[in-house]
């Protein structure tokens, strides 16, 4: 999110007298309920990703290739700092989580889900609320 959020200021700055907003599906509650790899099983390529991928586009899917990959910072205060690191520092073989609990079924869901939450977000936007 650090590289969207100087982007959105970015933006804010050309644009003078424009509203800016910026939002990501990871930050949602709901699309969070669905996942069951736990917290280091859904980063790039993981559960949501793949399960959106089996979704929209499964002949993208190569399930034989499916690994756990990642290499999460397991310290208990890890959600209250962020590291930034090199990707390759972080992942070993291109997934960060686990794409074995993908499904094209959860993948309609996580989408669903985004969508949802979207609309009500631009809901808000238009009456104000936000």
């Amino acid at each position: 999110m650090a590289n969207m959020d100087v982007a959105l200021q970015r933006l804010m700055v050309d644009c003078l007298n424009t509203l800016v907003y910026g939002t990501s599906w990871f930050m949602y509650d709901e699309v969070g309920e669905i996942r069951e790899a736990g917290p280091h099983g859904w980063g790039h390529a993981g559960e949501m990703e793949t399960s959106v991928m089996m979704a929209v586009h499964p002949d993208l899917v190569v399930e034989d290739r499916f690994q756990k990959d990642g290499h999460p910072i397991r310290s208990e205060l890890a959600s209250q700092v962020k590291r930034y690191r090199w990707m390759h520092d972080a992942i070993g073989g291109g997934t960060f989580g686990d794409p074995g609990f993908g499904t094209a079924e959860k993948g309609e869901r996580f989408l669903k889900a985004a969508v949802d939450v979207l609309a009500r977000v631009v809901g808000d936007i238009r009456s104000g609320e936000l």
